[in-house]
């Protein structure tokens, strides 16, 4: 049976077939407040290493001694801060993010672990370079971005998704992980690979149902 938080409700049951419910606004305003340094002297202009070309006002955050401080119950700063097996020692990470994915644990019961987080500018333009498929304005270049890994069923992992991060997210099926951004407008769920088309289905008709769009 699966089960999902509603917002300032107890948790409930849900059916099998997903129902209409009206997500929540969420804040779209990055907190600032996580109890760790900011950066300082790094190149964060236009093109250059640090770059947010999304101006999302995100901090970059000086990890040094750092990397394993807990954010939430569920996840560290090195957590948000990786990308495959690297773990920068400066990363923006977006509170808004901690927090929802935070709730989309909570709400979903099933362990889940951070696969790639914030990718700096530079790092974003190698891989793309290298033909990985990066996107060129990648929502991981500010730090509102996560790929998780989680054994949860793709319902209700979207489900948890829209209510708890709110009708803005970026949603991605991929065969062996999902992908979870913050931005200020709808976009449509999108897949990596033909064999998450079943599960992508699934994904669309639940940001229909729960977001109405």
């Amino acid at each position: 049976m699966m089960m999902v938080v509603l917002t300032g409700c107890a948790t409930q049951p849900m059916p099998s077939t997903t129902p209409v419910i009206k997500a929540p606004v969420v804040d779209p305003t990055p907190r600032q407040d996580l109890l760790l340094p900011l950066s300082t002297g790094q190149r964060e202009g236009p093109g250059e290493t640090y770059f947010d070309p999304h101006h999302t006002g995100v901090p970059l955050f000086d990890l040094k001694g750092r990397a394993n401080m807990k954010l939430s119950p569920w996840f560290r700063a090195k957590d948000f801060a990786r990308s495959g097996h690297t773990t920068p020692r400066y990363a923006r990470i977006d509170k808004r993010l901690v927090a929802c994915l935070t709730r989309v644990r909570d709400a979903t019961g099933h362990t889940m672990s951070i696969l790639s987080g914030y990718r700096s500018f530079a790092h974003n333009q190698n891989i793309r370079r290298a033909g990985e498929g990066a996107a060129k304005s990648s929502y991981h270049i500010s730090g509102s971005a996560a790929d998780v890994v989680t054994s949860t069923p793709v319902e209700q992992f979207a489900i948890a998704v829209y209510l708890e991060c709110g009708c803005n997210a970026g949603f991605g099926v991929s065969p062996r992980f999902y992908h979870v951004d913050l931005r200020n407008h709808p976009v449509t769920p999108w897949g990596y690979a033909a064999s998450a088309a079943p599960r992508l289905a699934i994904a669309r008709k639940v940001q229909r149902n729960v977001c109405g769009n």
